[in-house]
């Protein structure tokens, strides 16, 4: 038994048990068409994108990756900053160490004119008195003796490069690591080691407080 509906017929099951499949719409076959094409256009802007970007499929960013925190920046180390009591107790003219803060400077009429710079000092600095049998570095008031800009360290096979010496023992501002304490000098690094030998010539004031 055909049913009449719309332009087509469709079959009914008939007595016999045999069923017709209803044909399909006229318009599936496009239908079909415009769905593939769409897939594959976003397919097509979506790679041309990850190659715009310099990834590839396989590495674009996740969910979880882009809700990573990005990590802070490391602080700027503090500089030390020197007081007008500290600049007064220094010699107008010489160089000024704080030991208890591991800095020193060099002042002009009062004024610093370089510094303060990082230094290391004595191993023994503030456990025991200075002396012949100890690594810590003498506070108190003292000249320059002697300059030598490639000075060597017979007692301890060390270099002592651009040495300024200015107390007994041989202690002497001079290039060295700042990460470990000397044997009493005070170590400097290669550029403020190089401006204070320049800067203090033989008979200029020091002094070294806690």
């Amino acid at each position: 038994m055909k049913v009449r509906r719309g332009t087509r017929s469709v079959w009914e099951s008939r007595p016999s048990g045999r069923h017709r499949a209803a044909p399909l719409p006229r318009n599936h076959g496009r239908v079909g068409m415009l769905v593939l094409g769409i897939v594959l256009v976003v397919a097509g802007v979506g790679s041309i994108t990850a190659v715009a970007s310099g990834m590839t499929p396989s590495t674009r960013p996740t969910a979880a990756m882009q809700l990573q925190p990005v990590p802070a920046a490391a602080p700027a180390p503090r500089s030390s900053a020197v007081t007008r009591p500290e600049t007064s107790r220094c010699p107008s003219t010489g160089a000024c160490v704080d030991l208890g803060h591991r800095t020193a400077w060099i002042q002009r009429a009062g004024k610093i004119v370089y510094g303060p710079v990082p230094i290391s000092v004595g191993r023994e600095t503030g456990q025991r008195a200075p002396g012949p049998d100890s690594s810590a570095t003498p506070t108190g008031s003292y000249e320059v003796t002697r300059r030598v800009a490639d000075g060597w360290s017979n007692e301890f096979n060390q270099p002592m490069k651009w040495a300024v010496h200015f107390a007994p023992g041989g202690i002497a501002f001079h290039q060295g690591a700042l990460t470990a304490g000397s044997n009493g000098c005070v170590h400097l690094g290669p550029t403020p080691a190089k401006e204070f030998y320049d800067r203090l010539p033989v008979g200029s004031d020091v002094f070294l407080f806690s």
